[in-house]
């Protein structure tokens, strides 16, 4: 799996983390700055070597009632840990739309607040692309993965290095964005927008 690293090509949607005390982060609905001419930056964070590759680091997920997200209704969304990777499992009530744009994502937080991440795929007439938004640098990396769709679900895998600068513990929420509009939250994001609610990466 690759990752060519190249500045933001499309807008995506900023997802608020505020409540993990990230300094960029920025409420839901605005959007991530594009065009940054900010240089690659190299991480001090490292996947353990000592663990052989592919072994489970953690599991996480979060459920969303149905029929609250309109064209993209999400009702699960789980996270499996492997030293060679971060899988995130989408459940939808329906597969994405092939015409139009529909964004799947998750957004990110060290622990520490020092770094977030933008991690999903976006659907531009039925075509995915699937990307790593650093939101602390403004840059985006294009990841060579194709997500597995069944009736119910889309899945993608993101490279190790693309999670490590997060920690192997981080706090989290995905959003579904139909057209440049969001849709959808897991978990729902409560009544402080401002402050949403998270998930934790691994499950306590």
């Amino acid at each position: 799996m690759n990752v060519h690293r190249m500045a933001p090509i499309t807008v995506l949607t900023a997802i608020s983390l505020a409540a993990c005390g990230s300094p960029s982060a920025t409420s839901s609905g605005d959007s991530v700055p594009t065009g940054t001419t900010s240089p690659a930056r190299t991480s001090s964070a490292a996947t353990p070597t000592t663990q052989a590759a592919g072994q489970p680091l953690g599991h996480a997920s979060a459920t969303d009632k149905n029929g609250d997200g309109g064209e993209a209704d999400l009702l699960t969304v789980s996270l499996d840990g492997t030293t060679s990777g971060l899988r995130i499992t989408y459940k939808l009530r329906t597969q994405p739309s092939t015409t139009g744009t529909t964004l799947l994502a998750i957004a990110a937080s060290s622990l520490s607040g020092d770094q977030s991440r933008q991690l999903g795929v976006k659907y531009i007439d039925g075509a995915a692309n699937v990307f790593v938004f650093d939101m602390t640098s403004a840059t985006q990396d294009n990841v060579d993965a194709t997500p597995q769709v069944s009736a119910e679900s889309v899945s993608i895998t993101f490279p190790a290095e693309s999670v490590a600068p997060l920690g192997s513990s981080f706090k989290w929420r995905a959003v579904s964005n139909v057209d440049g509009t969001d849709t959808d939250s897991c978990p729902d994001e409560g009544d402080d927008v401002l402050n949403p609610v998270t998930a934790r990466f691994p499950a306590a």
